[in-house]
């Protein structure tokens, strides 16, 4: 297995001294990160996992304007993988990749923007960003419409709109279909807690009179 590895490790150098595009070097990072290479033989596919090679190559694609690196580098700086853990980094790289089209990246970036931690707080940008998501139907709209059915049940940053909670959440099953069965299901399930709620509240209110009735 070792000889395999050593193998690809030789192979992944190769491939590197030849890489000219940025799409190239993203791949190559990510080789070091996942242990594998797609496309290679598979007796050769294992590669010694390398996170300081893996950033080496991230920061390369991600300096010719690779869409997808900045959000790798932000997840590593997120994380402390092959780097120091730093999450004003991590914002920064993923805002970078957002403003290069990276739907994923305006998620992550959506959630700084709620927390308010490690940058204002700005809860009218982080909807716009989700919503920009969910619109343009690609790979993350269900995980947009999911993020704003939350924001909208919790009543964590907004106050509760349970009917703007009920779209969102709706559009998040229409989205998930059978891709995401995992998160069609919870969004089902956030759903009929929608549903229940009126009912859970006359059962409140109820228990709360006859309790009133018998004290007085």
């Amino acid at each position: 297995m070792e000889n395999k590895k050593l193998c690809a490790a030789e192979l992944l150098d190769k491939a590197g001294k030849q890489a000219t595009d940025s799409k190239e070097y993203c791949m190559l990072g990510l080789s070091y990160l996942h242990k594998v290479f797609p496309g290679m033989d598979k007796s050769l596919r294992e590669v010694p996992y390398d996170p300081a090679k893996a950033i080496a190559y991230l920061k390369m694609s991600f300096d010719l304007g690779d869409r997808k690196a900045g959000r790798y580098l932000g997840l590593c700086c997120q994380e402390g993988v092959g780097t120091k853990k730093n999450e004003q980094e991590a914002y920064a790289y993923f805002y970078a990749a957002l403003e290069r089209g990276d739907d994923t990246s305006a998620l992550l970036c959506a959630d700084y923007l709620l927390d308010g931690k490690i940058v204002p707080q700005n809860i009218e940008r982080a909807l716009k960003l989700c919503c920009g998501v969910g619109e343009r139907h690609g790979h993350d709209a269900a995980n947009a419409f999911w993020k704003l059915g939350e924001i909208y049940s919790n009543g964590k940053y907004l106050p509760r709109d349970d009917l703007a909670a009920k779209k969102y959440f709706e559009a998040c099953v229409e989205c998930a279909g059978t891709d995401n069965m995992e998160l069609s299901k919870k969004a089902q399930e956030a759903l009929q807690n929608l549903r229940d709620l009126p009912e859970k509240k006359a059962e409140a209110n109820s228990s709360v009179s006859n309790h009133h009735n018998k004290t007085a």
